[in-house]
């Protein structure tokens, strides 16, 4: 009876043991196979990245004649890695070029279709990122459907791909998603610090008009971050909104903007309720030019909050 067990955990031994070493080959042919291919997908991607170096320099009928051509023999995956490396590849005048060729081939749909339907994550990323660089006629209602997908990676990269386009719709998505993701609010703004400052300047006057006090704020943190001056007396009129974050990001804005029209909107601020409000409101008094904020921060020495009293006292230190 030993011996019958003995005999049948040999067996089950040398099965493993097959099975294991069959394993073992498979994944050694597999990584062989899978090398070879990635081999010859970069050296292909190699010779499409230099067939487009010498079109861009081919003049406008060459490309006209060319293109197509090049682009129709592209995959979706090759032109996305072709865009990451653009500046490396091709002069920034031929990039326009390259777009409007790879749109009228029709294989812009495809990508489209991808970055609008697909379930796989990592095949949707890089089609959002393709579409942003190529700002197709579709680009943007995709994009701001995909902004608000419950994958923050993919809502991610959809706003990278609204800040490739930079006009003024995609400058007034990003606005309107502060309506329901505040939180963000660091990472909109920071994208649309590389928008031409005349497409901020609409949009941000814009949306300091909004119901939400988040978009608000972060509209007027924007038009400090621009230095729009042309918006000092909208954000005049914001020292008495009702959120206190709005009133308070409007006297800091103030101060940027340098107006010396604002210290009468200023002063009355220094007697707000809400502690941060006057901080913020005699720290912007002082850098209006040729105002002498002194009088008005020694009364602030007195105030109930020790972060007030700390920025008059620094305030009059400047004196």
């Amino acid at each position: 009876m030993n011996n019958c067990h003995i005999g049948l955990i040999w067996f089950i031994n040398n099965i493993l043991l097959f099975v294991a070493l069959s394993l073992s080959v498979a994944i050694a042919i597999y990584s062989a196979v899978k090398k070879v291919f990635a081999d010859r997908s970069i050296r292909k991607l190699a010779i499409i990245k230099n067939d487009l170096h010498h079109l861009a320099k081919s003049g406008a009928e060459g490309i006209k004649n060319i293109c197509p051509k090049i682009i129709g023999e592209i995959t979706r995956e090759q032109f996305f890695e072709i865009t990451k490396d653009k500046r490396s590849v091709m002069p920034e005048k031929f990039q326009q070029q390259l777009k409007d060729c790879f749109i009228n081939s029709g294989k812009i749909s495809e990508i489209e279709s991808v970055a609008a339907g697909s379930g796989n994550k990592w095949g949707k990323i890089p089609a959002i990122i393709s579409l942003g660089y190529t700002e197709s006629r579709n680009a943007l209602g995709i994009l701001k459907s995909s902004i608000y997908d419950k994958d923050e990676d993919i809502s991610y990269f959809s706003m990278l791909a609204l800040a490739q386009i930079k006009n003024k719709a995609s400058a007034g998505i990003l606005l309107d998603y502060l309506s329901s993701h505040s939180y963000s609010g660091r990472k909109v703004i920071s994208l649309l610090e590389s928008f031409p400052a005349g497409i901020i300047a609409e949009e941000a006057l814009k949306a300091a008009e909004n119901k939400n006090p988040s978009v608000r704020f972060w509209a007027v943190k924007l038009i400090s971050k621009f230095k729009l001056k042309e918006a000092h007396k909208k954000i005049e009129g914001l020292l008495n909104d009702k959120s206190a974050d709005v009133r308070a990001a409007s006297c800091e804005c103030l101060g940027e903007l340098k107006e010396k029209s604002s210290e009468p909107a200023l002063l009355a601020c220094l007697k707000d309720k809400i502690w941060f409000v006057r901080m913020h409101a005699i720290r912007a008094l002082c850098k209006l030019p040729g105002v002498d904020c002194r009088k008005e921060a020694a009364k602030l020495l007195d105030d109930r909050v020790w972060l007030v009293r700390e920025a008059a006292k620094k305030t009059m230190e400047k004196f």
